[in-house]
């Protein structure tokens, strides 16, 4: 099996409850999926919509560099801004 590295930027990191539902979401996806697959992304993403999040976004990219060093980087988005702290 070749090592997944894979770098994950939470934008409202200091939102502990939607970091939870994520790392909750992640360990779920990373059951069934290689967590560096935009698939994985895929599934995090719906499960945090499950998770009362509906506008979650979880952004998998990925160069063809990256691919072939087995890298990715996700961004983590808990939504619209009417969902976040003023």
């Amino acid at each position: 099996m070749i090592e997944q590295h894979v770098k994950i930027v939470i934008a409202e990191w200091d939102d502990r409850d939607f970091v939870r539902s994520f790392e909750s979401a992640l360990v779920t996806a990373c059951a069934s999926h290689d967590i560096g697959r935009p698939e994985t992304a895929r599934s995090v993403e719906h499960a945090l919509h499950d998770h009362g999040y509906p506008a979650a976004s979880v952004e998998c990219t990925r160069s063809v560099d990256d691919v072939l060093a087995a890298r990715a980087r996700w961004v983590v988005r808990r939504g619209a801004d009417r969902d976040r702290p003023h």
